[in-house]
Parts: structure tokens; C-alpha cells; sequence
């Protein structure tokens, strides 16, 4: 008998098929090394720069290129299990074996965390002493799950918290709160905790000073860090008004 028991390897691959491309995971997974255990397992990081693919088209082999994947949930990518030998038998072929059902293994791959981009806040000109809140993300938010807490720094007011903002657009989500009758200053903190479809978490944290401002009195302005005072004269306003500061770090 001069059979040989070859190696077996398996080769763990990521297929776009819109694309037309086959991503290689995790390559040469030597079957040996789990003979002890039930199940065969391995650790991908799918935020390394590139992986090595070839095209659909075109048969596996060991000489390929580099590509990056789809890690923000836009892609839908299926998965399957390829086992060969890498060794070529007497008629000089290495044949395959292809795990069943991988073209019904539809997923998508999202590892970026949501992230507010920036923050509006004003106050409504039709309902004196509401205000809105918008913000703009880097994508969709699970709006069920993203939750705003409110506090005034010095307890001027009550807390308000685990509300659930008001979803726009994909970009854009919204919140209307008020500030009760009689303060006519406050620093206001607000703390959005994220989530996206694919439960990545993430949050924005903003101070803002408010400052109810009349006529028959001067009145001093600060900024949420401290850093700014703007000082204003009796009747340097025409009218009672309302005023929201927010402070935006800029990088120099």
C-alpha cells in the first residue's frame, strides 16, 4: 500500500459576490491541530488593512493581491469553508471540497463606531422656553436604543433622562426640551449615549449656558468653559431674549 495520508487544510474565505471577489480570512488551518476537539475555530480582526483575494472568475492560488473589506455594514458578504491538501495528487491536481449551504450565509460587517459629527441647538421662536437639539451623525442610529440625559450643572432644575431622540434622516436626529419658567441662567449638560443598527456604541457629550436677557438690567454672558464673558449693557437689547452659547474646540 503506498497510499499517503495527506494533510488536510481549510481555508476560511469572504465572498463579495456584486463584486465578484473571494477574500481569504484565514489560510492553511491545518485540521491536525484540532483533532482533540468538536469544532475548529480561528481569530479574524477584520479592521487589518488588507486581505489577500482573488476574483471569482479565476481559481484559487498561492500568488495574490491585497484589498481592503467593507467594515461599516455597506457590503453583504457570504462566507464558506474550502478544504484542500496543498499537494497536487499523481494526475497533478489538488482537488476541493466546499462547505454546503455558504450561499445562504448572507451577513454584513460593521465595526465602526457612530459618531455625532456636530450639534445645533436654538430656541423655538413659536414655544418661548422650548428648544430644539439637532445633531448630525455619520450614519443611522438605533433610535430605541440611543438615549439623551439632561442635568443642570447647579440643580436649577430637574434631570431628564433615557430619552429617545427623534430620528430625521439617516444623519439627522431631533429633540425639543424645555427650560422651565423663571431661570434666567443655566448650564445645561446633555449626554447622548449612541447606538447604530449593528449595537456599535458610541456618545457626544455638550455644555451649553443659557441666559435669559431683558432690558432693564445689564447682564454678564459666559461661555460653558469659563473662558469667554460677554458683558452687556442695560438696554443693550431691545427685547427680552433668550440665549444659548455652545463652544466648538477647533484644531489650529
Amino acid at each position: 500500500n503506498k497510499d499517503v495520508l495527506l494533510p488536510v487544510y481549510y481555508r476560511l474565505e469572504l465572498l463579495d459576490l456584486n463584486a465578484g471577489t473571494i477574500t481569504i480570512l484565514k489560510d492553511s488551518i491545518n485540521h491536525f491541530n484540532f483533532t482533540d476537539y468538536d469544532t475548529i475555530w480561528v481569530d479574524i480582526d477584520f479592521q487589518e488593512p488588507e486581505f489577500p483575494f482573488y476574483y471569482d472568475s479565476l481559481s484559487y492560488n498561492s500568488q495574490l493581491n491585497t484589498h481592503s473589506i467593507n467594515i461599516n455594514g455597506q457590503n453583504v458578504y457570504k462566507w464558506r469553508v474550502v478544504a484542500q491538501n496543498y499537494s497536487l495528487d499523481k494526475l497533478g491536481s489538488d482537488p476541493t471540497q466546499v462547505s454546503t449551504g455558504w450561499d445562504s450565509t448572507d451577513f454584513t460587517i460593521d465595526l465602526i463606531q457612530p459618531e455625532v459629527t456636530h450639534l445645533n441647538i436654538m430656541m423655538n421662536d413659536l414655544s418661548p422656553g422650548y428648544y430644539d437639539l439637532l445633531w448630525k451623525s455619520t450614519g443611522p442610529f438605533l433610535s430605541d436604543s440611543t438615549f439623551l440625559n439632561i442635568k443642570e450643572v447647579s440643580y436649577k432644575f430637574g434631570a431628564i433622562s433615557f430619552r429617545n431622540p427623534r430620528r430625521i434622516t439617516d444623519s439627522l436626529y431631533h429633540f425639543t426640551g424645555i427650560i422651565p419658567a423663571g431661570i434666567t441662567s443655566a448650564a445645561i449638560d446633555f449626554d447622548l449615549q449612541i447606538r447604530d443598527n449593528a449595537m456599535n456604541s458610541g456618545g457626544r457629550k455638550n455644555e451649553v449656558t443659557y441666559f435669559h436677557i431683558t432690558p432693564d438690567s445689564a447682564s454678564l454672558l459666559t461661555s460653558p468653559s469659563g473662558n469667554t464673558v460677554l458683558s452687556l449693557p442695560k438696554s443693550g437689547m431691545d427685547n427680552p431674549t433668550d440665549i444659548l452659547i455652545t463652544e466648538v474646540e477647533i484644531s489650529i
